[in-house]
């Protein structure tokens, strides 16, 4: 007795210390290490012993008390392939079917990112999804492409399925805690019969669900984020000293004279108030030193951080309960969200009911209904700009300049020049109107103007499934779906913004009465938005076995469905809320403004618009498997729509697709070891994108400028022959597994061409036809493009030893795109100078491009900078910038060709880490710098100016042009434009590191508790590398960058 318990103590705490026992009689639960001494050492009894261990198979071993010595060999685990089944949003199919291209997000990847955005959960998961940035904001739908971008000017996001009909809300109403799985379909295969809406790609989302003769289970999870307030001293903001310099000198040379005499002086900065007091006697030079000296020493920064930025806090809550039994399923959940921003006065509430329920009628029938309710509140300090540092507006298009003071040395709230000038407005006062001084603080902290957004969403899914024989069932689908925005901005009476439009609308008589056309109260301001889309769909499928070899799957279907828009706003002048009254306006006259700088009318709010489309589809889809080893498939779909022109829906032309799957690995000829799993794919179809144009005529209606009378523009002419973009896509895929699958993925290469893109086309000047701006151009299908990618997905099992497990999964992705056919380039090179992320198409290159200027450096006699012209160095700024387009220097496209994650998963008893790291490459983008002509006009400035050149030799060190006076706007149009800004955006990042804690059961027990997982996660951790030698951020380079977050939560299971 003695010997076996010690070779049990050995085996317990020394070789084993994470081994899982579970003895008989305990109702499978796993129990101490003691009490399996106790037992085992115990009365002459038999008992059965389950030893189970991180990378083995569990072992199951039948022990009596004669017995003294036990030997226990556990077998390494092999791992298999994860047999998933794969949602289209029509049906459910075993993996091993599909022809298509798809990826799959389970739960379990889910659990281990905590994030409100459910599209977060594909960041860095998914070959050849690449978000727009790499931080995904929890409040605003992501801009995302998968394989790249399909279409030019048209709608570029993916279709998004949410439990089998497609979902037109808002996709951050979503809870992840909600969610059960996201298949990502990508191909023609797998997204074709969604149709002329699956261009852009498929995300299917699945929602969970009860589980037939499952006991009740009780889940709760919470977590609490904090993220610290941004970091500001990172932007590239000119010194106050230097700012400061360069007011000086500008006011030296007469720069400021004509704007303080004209007769609606505009805000000057106090450097330039000292100055004039300065220059008319008003004070002495020691005076206006010292008080400049002082402002020297003062960063805004200082007191941004402190007044208008907050910590981050975000606390989440989530409690469900789901189970069944042989008559009724069901799943219901309620959670709440609640975010304190990191800008102050900003918060944002979400909350969510959901219930799943199936019921079985018969043995024949069975009905589903999901029903959500979700609303969303974002309440925002209004004016938004005002906790902003880099938006924060003085009027007149300025901006904070660098040393100004929110607040004095003892707490008191400052003003700061806005609009006019304070000598103006003194005046202005005296004579009547309203207090017309500025005090951001008073505006944030004091004042009740918000704006308060509220999305509301009901939705609806009943469906009735059929099985009238074996192998046949009969599937009907409805969705309903209504969604209401509403949107109210309350601007406080006692606001500096409505103090100064009723000051700006002001009459003064001729006897010096002072009258306010805009009457003095609150401004109310409500926008309010519905959506109503209402689905319908009837499907039939078969699927059966015939003989042995031979299974067949189909499905015939047909969709209707409606979706209206309406949106209407309103303004209320002299709002009071007791009561619910205002003041009725005249926005007929046009009144002369105050400060006589010109005349307008009193802006109106109100307004009405009202879309509704339709869609009307019929579908097929068969699929053909021969042994088990050889597949084929083939689906079609025809869409009609009132988006469309008349010959369009009269042709009823279907998108298509055809694939076929071979599992190489289960030919009897093959017969290799360390190759479990090898099958090869092929698709080729159609799928579709619905652009934002129609085939109808539409106007736009507006009044006349000086008269005020109605008009009516021609927006765009009809379009008989309008029709989807087609999206053309070819795909090839090699699914592998090796080593008993410690090593598997799939790679796939896929070549696209998209035609009939919407894009600008002429229209025949004669006809007189032109939108508002003159043009006479209209959305016609007349561009294409072509691409082609590779993606790799690689899962790999590092190391399984009972104590440790180490596991990775690689995501790599290529893409390439071109645009082949466009019909309205320009042929200057300005033209293709532009910001990061517009689109400029021109042909033979991407959507998205980076072109510069060919730079020649500064001058070395005086600093200005130089480029090319006809192969010679020039400084004639306009001619070069009206060249031709090919004396662009061209560096390659501004979004990443090669991009993806490599994410790491090690697990140590009951704990887990994973941390995962991103990266893109190929890809560049244009730096920010000095424009002295901005700079005095907005008061922003950037700190290249303290690395301006200054003189003869400063060219061998810088590339920051001189400042010279007058400006010289050419040179500076040149210079932003040119290839000395442009940057390589290549990076490896540090994404997030994830940490959780699963408490053992048996410590558990006793509580009546199931499971306890603590969690621990950490994200926007920043760059491990940068391509660019000056450590720029790619996507935030000169604005305010998302903080690290530290989240800490737990998921509690009865």
């Amino acid at each position: 007795m003695f010997c076996r318990k010690a070779i049990i103590l050995l085996f317990l705490f020394i070789i084993l210390p994470f081994l899982i026992i579970t003895v008989s009689g305990q109702e499978g639960s796993p129990v101490s290490k003691s009490e399996i001494i106790d037992n085992v050492g115990g009365r002459d009894t038999v008992k059965n012993l389950e030893f189970s261990a991180i990378g083995y198979e569990n072992r199951t071993i039948r022990i009596q008390d004669s017995e003294k010595y036990l030997t226990v060999q556990l077998v390494p685990k092999v791992y298999s392939l994860e047999e998933t089944t794969v949602s289209t949003g029509y049906q459910i199919k075993p993996r091993e079917r599909v022809t298509g291209s798809f990826e799959l997000v389970g739960r379990s990847q889910i659990d281990r990112r905590i994030h409100q955005n459910v599209l977060e959960q594909l960041n860095g998961r998914v070959a050849s999804i690449r978000f727009d940035v790499p931080n995904v904001s929890s409040n605003v739908t992501p801009k995302m492409n998968i394989r790249g971008r399909n279409t030019i000017f048209s709608n570029d996001q993916p279709l998004y399925i949410l439990d089998n009909m497609a979902y037109d809300g808002d996709i951050t109403l979503i809870n992840s805690n909600d969610i059960e799985s996201i298949t990502v379909l990508k191909d023609a295969a797998a997204s074709s019969i969604w149709g002329a809406r699956a261009g852009n790609g498929v995300v299917v989302i699945r929602t969970k669900a009860g589980k037939e003769n499952d006991r009740p289970t009780v889940s709760f999870n919470s977590s609490l984020a904090y993220a610290p307030k941004p970091d500001l001293s990172r932007l590239k903001r000119i010194s106050s000293s230097d700012f400061i310099d360069f007011e000086t000198m500008l006011f030296n040379k007469g720069y400021y004279d004509s704007q303080l005499t004209r007769p609606y002086p505009v805000a000057q900065t106090p450097v330039v108030e000292t100055l004039v007091l300065l220059r008319n006697g008003l004070i002495d030079a020691q005076t206006a030193s010292s008080r400049i000296d002082r402002l020297r020493t003062i960063d805004v920064r200082d007191d941004v951080e402190r007044y208008l930025y907050t910590n981050k806090l975000v606390q989440q809550y989530g409690i469900n309960i789901r189970g069944g039994n042989s008559a009724l399923r069901y799943f219901l959940s309620a959670n709440y969200d609640h975010n304190k921003e990191d800008k102050v006065k900003n918060s944002n509430n979400r909350f969510s009911i959901r219930s799943n329920t199936s019921y079985q009628l018969g043995k024949k029938l069975e009905l589903t209904s999901n029903t959500v309710f979700s609303q969303k509140t974002l309440t925002n300090l209004y004016p938004s700009t005002l906790n902003d540092l880099t938006s924060f507006s003085l009027g007149s298009g300025k901006f904070l300049y660098p040393y100004a003071e929110l607040a004095a040395e003892d707490g008191a709230y400052l003003s700061l020049p806005n609009g006019l000038r304070d000598t103006f407005k003194e005046s202005a006062m005296e004579k009547g109107l309203l207090d017309w001084t500025f005090t951001p603080l008073d505006e944030i902290y004091h004042n009740t103007s918000s704006a308060t957004n509220k999305s509301t969403e009901y939705l609806f899914n009943p469906s009735l499934l059929y099985r009238p024989i074996e192998g046949v069932s009969l599937v009907a689908n409805y969705q309903y779906q209504k969604q209401v925005g509403n949107q109210q901005t309350l601007r406080d009476r006692n606001s500096y913004d409505v103090r100064n439009l009723i000051n700006r609308f002001a009459q003064v008589s001729a006897t010096g009465v002072v009258s306010f056309p805009i009457p003095v109260g609150h401004i109310l301001q409500t926008e309010a938005g519905e959506q109503r889309s209402q689905q319908g769909r009837v499907q039939a499928n078969f699927e059966r076995s015939v003989a042995t070899n031979h299974h067949i799957d189909a499905m015939l279907g047909m969709e209707v469905r409606e979706n209206r828009i309406i949106d209407h706003s309103n303004i209320a002048y002299g709002y009071a809320e007791r009561g619910l009254v205002s003041v009725p306006v005249d926005y007929v006259t046009r009144y002369k403004y105050y400060d006589a700088s010109g005349s307008g009318n009193i802006p109106y709010g109100v307004g009405m618009t009202s879309t509704t489309t339709r869609f009307f589809s019929y579908f097929g889809n068969l699929a053909y498997t021969f042994k088990g080893r050889y597949s084929l498939s083939g689906s079609a779909r025809v869409d009609q729509s009132n988006l469309f022109g008349v010959k369009t829906n009269n042709r009823k032309v279907p998108l298509w697709s055809m694939g076929g799957l071979w599992h190489i690995h289960q030919e009897d000829w093959f017969k290799t070891d360390w190759i479990d799993k090898l099958s090869l794919r092929s698709t080729f179809g159609y799928s579709g994108n619905v652009g934002d144009a129609v085939g109808i005529t539409t106007i736009t209606l507006s009044n006349a400028y000086l008269t005020n009378a109605a008009r009516a523009d021609v927006q765009n002419p009809p379009n008989e022959s309008l029709r989807w973009e087609k999206n053309r896509l070819l795909n090839f895929g090699l699914d592998f597994g090796f080593l008993k699958n410690r090593l598997s993925g799939s790679l796939e290469y896929y070549a696209k061409r998209n035609t009939d893109l919407l894009s600008n086309s002429d229209i025949d000047p004669t006809t007189g036809l032109g939108n508002l701006s003159g043009k006479s151009v209209f959305l016609g299908n007349v561009a294409t493009t072509t691409g082609n990618g590779v993606d790799l997905t690689l899962n790999t099992v590092n190391i399984r030893q009972p104590k440790f497990a180490w596991e990775s999964a690689i995501v790599f992705s290529v893409n390439h795109s071109k645009v082949q056919e466009y019909y309205s380039q320009s042929t200057t090179a300005q033209s293709y100078i532009n910001s990061n992320n517009s689109v400029t198409p021109l042909i033979g290159y991407p959507v998205y491009t980076v072109f510069g200027y060919q730079w020649a450096g500064l001058d070395p006699e005086n600093g200005m900078p130089r480029g090319y012209l006809d192969g010679e160095i020039s400084n004639e700024y306009s001619k070069i910038m009206n060249a031709p387009v090919g004396t662009l220097a061209y560096y390659g496209p501004a979004k990443a060709t090669v991009f993806g994650a490599l994410t790491n998963t090690l697990r140590y008893g009951d704990l887990s880490l994973t941390f995962n790291l991103g990266y893109r490459f190929g890809s560049y983008f244009k730096r920010s710098s000095i424009s002295y002509a901005m700079m005095a006009t907005s008061w922003a400035g950037h700190a290249d100016y303290a690395d301006r050149w200054q003189q003869s030799g400063d060219e061998k060190r810088t590339d920051v042009p001189a400042l010279v006076y007058p400006f010289n706007g050419n040179a500076t149009s040149f210079y932003i434009g040119s290839s000395a800004l442009v940057e390589k955006a290549d990076y490896i990042a540090l994404h997030d590191v994830y940490l959780d804690y699963s408490v053992r059961p048996e410590l558990l027990k006793r509580y009546g508790i199931k499971s306890l997982v603590l969690k621990g996660y950490v994200s926007n951790l920043g760059y491990l590398w940068l391509a660019n030698s000056r450590g720029l951020d790619p996507f935030y380079e000169n604005t305010v960058r998302p903080q690290k977050s530290f989240t800490l939560g737990l998921n509690l299971t009865f």
